[in-house]
């Protein structure tokens, strides 16, 4: 069985995970004298799978991948996101100290084996924090105030055309609210 193992191409930390895990699993199952084709597919199918842990401030996220592949930073960077909130653009991702550059080279190449552990430092999406969408706010808010104002003319203007001011007093009235239209456009 472990030249079957062997036989699957893996070098180094990842044939060590596959005889980790067989040898686990054999003590654990140790009444069976010789596994089923299901339970190798089991064992195949958990070591071959990429694994990352994601450390986000004081929350971690384990990320898995296909089978037999090693991700890109780019995969890993949209995964990222897409668990944290954390944008790509705004992403910083941290491994054995040294920042990873978000490219489309694959993990392994970049130092990252199975089972890495990875920092990410970076905020979540925060449209408050967006400056246009502050700017947008600002307008609709400074229009929803020139709009309360307006109502109010609205009404002054109702009251002196339905004759409830004097008529030595609606000159002036008149003279007013022409100035603060004049002053809001």
């Amino acid at each position: 069985l472990l030249l079957g193992i062997h036989s699957l191409g893996l070098t180094g930390a990842r044939y060590h995970d596959v005889i980790f895990v067989w040898d686990a699993f054999v003590k654990n199952v140790s009444n069976q004298a010789i596994p089923d084709v299901h339970t190798i597919g089991i064992l195949e199918q958990a070591v071959l799978m990429f694994k990352v842990t994601v450390s986000h401030g004081a929350k971690k996220h384990q990320l898995s991948f296909g089978e037999s592949t090693c991700p890109t930073s780019e995969e890993l960077s949209s995964k990222i996101e897409a668990v944290t909130g954390v944008p790509f653009s705004q992403q910083k991702l941290i491994h054995k100290g040294k920042q990873l550059s978000i490219c489309d080279r694959e993990l392994s190449e970049l130092g990252v084996s199975s089972g890495s552990k990875i920092m990410l430092l970076g905020r979540q999406y925060n449209p408050q924090n967006d400056e246009i969408i502050q700017k947008i706010n600002k307008v609709k808010s400074d229009a929803e105030q020139i709009k309360a104002k307006m109502t109010d003319l609205d009404g002054q203007l109702q009251g002196i055309k339905n004759g409830y001011m004097p008529d030595d007093l609606k000159a002036e009235a008149l003279s007013k609210i022409h100035k603060t239209v004049h002053r809001l456009c």
